[in-house]
């Protein structure tokens, strides 16, 4: 039951978050980046099995393209530095956290079709 609790703030968290880049232009910039970034490092750790200290340092690497890209795109849009940083420490702090979410769904499907988790 938890589990579904747990699907429900994420769905809340993501309109949210839709519904706040959708007041300026360049706040999409943090969240598909972090996005992106989430995607191919749920990739690259299902491809290589990565445990241990290769995860933490594979994520903390796909958190600093996050961060690199979106701080990018804000100066590249002429945003102040400021701002721009405020951005990228969102799109770094945003990766953990897709990843946690792609978990969660992961676990859910699986508990919803009766798949194998081993």
């Amino acid at each position: 039951m938890e589990i579904v609790a747990l699907d429900v703030a994420l769905l809340v968290g993501a309109l949210a978050a839709v519904r706040w880049a959708s007041k300026a232009y360049t706040r999409f910039a943090p969240l598909s980046a972090a996005l992106v970034a989430a995607a191919t490092f749920v990739l690259v750790r299902d491809h290589y099995d990565l445990e241990d200290s290769a995860f933490l340092r594979t994520l903390g690497l796909f958190c600093a393209i996050a961060a690199a890209i979106t701080a990018a795109s804000c100066l590249a849009v002429r945003r102040g530095r400021r701002t721009s940083a405020e951005y990228a420490t969102v799109a770094a702090v945003l990766v953990p956290v897709l990843f946690g979410a792609s978990l969660a769904v992961r676990y859910s499907l699986c508990l919803l079709t009766h798949c194998d988790q081993s």
